[in-house]
């Protein structure tokens, strides 16, 4: 489910652990290569 994982990335973005919020994007992104949410909010991260 990798609305789950996406979702703990959100929540580690949201308290500035901006690293551990990668790693559960990626996890996201393993389960469900094509997840839009996923890779638009790591790349906005790798942007900052």
């Amino acid at each position: 489910m990798p609305a789950a994982w996406h979702n703990k990335g959100v929540t580690f973005e949201k308290i500035k652990k901006h690293q551990e919020a990668i790693k559960y994007y990626d996890n996201a992104l393993e389960i469900d290569p094509k997840f839009e949410m996923a890779k638009k909010a790591g790349k906005i991260i790798l942007e900052a």
